[in-house]
């Protein structure tokens, strides 16, 4: 994907409709300075917003991405292309954080050693919006606490980490600009501690306030990357030759892909033709994900499962781009009709065929 290619196709396409840069952000739910970034080829919207776009100038998704109205046989091209771009971006997105992580547990190699058997917590936190998103770390040990927080791409006042129990908060850390950095040794009244830790953290708010006075004020996710909880120092991820590598023995590819699928750039893709079904497979073992694009005459339909974390997003749009459909949930815990008529199928067609082998 061109940046400036699409950024530039974004202007003109907002000139040719009349709109401001703050018309436009608003009609796609981003902020004015998101506009301005993708005009400028400094950055592109991400998957959702391309939707909105799309249905707001009138034209298909796979033009914004080639950065102007492309030829219908292109099309499916485009949109293989689309989905190694998201698979890719996702895995930009979250290098930094896994690099800090990997630096961070080598620092308190050390500390490991003296102190030994479960000492030392890491988790990682994050928060995304249409437009912006926020992430950080914490490392917690038995005497010491780090906290690093940041958003991107807006602009904000003032930033609140607070703990929220029987609709109380408790402030962790807070700063008047877009990041929170706190460092502490443990025993001076503080509020997480390392032996209350797994109970809070999932307790644990951001209160974003922008300069515009508008306020963001929402549950955080967070995971825990890592904790010394064998008698070796071992961890699950590590990075070779500048790529995140998922350990082999813990993530092998399951052998029905390994098989069928073709490989390219880190991402496996199968074509397949079912009578009028056109469907797309993309399995990407960095992102460990599964991504299906079903084609049913006018009709797309796209799921986006997540290995690890058991979740599925789904959605379903007609070639003008008119959103038919759209969910997200954990396949282990839908109890909707209409969304467990849509895992059940995911997981027939796809989840069992390809993944279950090795999950």
């Amino acid at each position: 994907m061109d940046n400036k290619e699409i950024g530039k196709f974004i202007k003109k396409l907002r000139i040719e409709k009349g709109y401001s840069q703050e018309e436009l952000a608003k009609k796609v739910y981003v902020t004015r300075q998101a506009v301005s970034q993708w005009e400028r080829g400094r950055t592109t919207p991400d998957y959702a917003t391309i939707i909105e776009l799309s249905k707001t100038f009138k034209i298909e998704i796979a033009d914004i991405y080639a950065g102007k109205i492309v030829k219908k046989e292109e099309k499916d091209k485009i949109y293989g292309k689309v989905i190694e771009h998201i698979e890719k971006k996702g895995k930009r997105r979250f290098k930094t954080l896994i690099t800090i992580i990997v630096i961070l547990a080598v620092i308190f190699l050390g500390y490991y050693f003296i102190n030994s058997y479960k000492s030392l917590k890491v988790y990682s936190l994050s928060y995304e919006q249409k437009g912006f998103e926020a992430n950080g770390l914490l490392i917690i040990s038995k005497k010491d606490s780090y906290l690093k927080f940041d958003v991107y791409d807006l602009e904000v006042k003032s930033l609140k980490l607070y703990i929220k129990e029987k609709n109380e908060e408790k402030e962790i850390a807070s700063n008047d600009d877009n990041f929170i950095y706190l460092q502490q040794r443990n025993g001076y009244d503080e509020y997480l501690t390392y032996n209350n830790i797994d109970q809070k953290i999932n307790n644990l708010y951001i209160r974003i306030e922008l300069k515009n006075n508008e306020v963001y004020d929402e549950k955080l996710t967070t995971i825990k990357q890592f904790e010394n909880d064998n008698l070796l120092f071992y961890i699950k991820q590590e990075i070779v030759n500048g790529e995140n590598d998922i350990d082999a023995a813990t993530y092998e590819i399951p052998s029905k892909i390994r098989k069928e699928f073709k490989y390219k750039d880190g991402v496996y893709s199968l074509e397949k033709q079912e009578k009028d079904k056109k469907i797309n497979i993309y399995y990407s073992k960095e992102n460990n994900t599964l991504t299906i694009t079903e084609k049913i005459k006018n009709i797309e339909k796209n799921y986006n499962y997540n290995i690890e974390f058991k979740n599925l997003y789904y959605i379903e749009i007609e070639n003008n781009n008119k959103e038919l459909k759209k969910i997200e949930v954990n396949i282990n815990e839908v109890q909707e009709p209409e969304k467990k008529e849509i895992v059940d199928y995911f997981i027939k067609n796809y989840k069992e065929v390809y993944l279950d082998e090795k999950e």
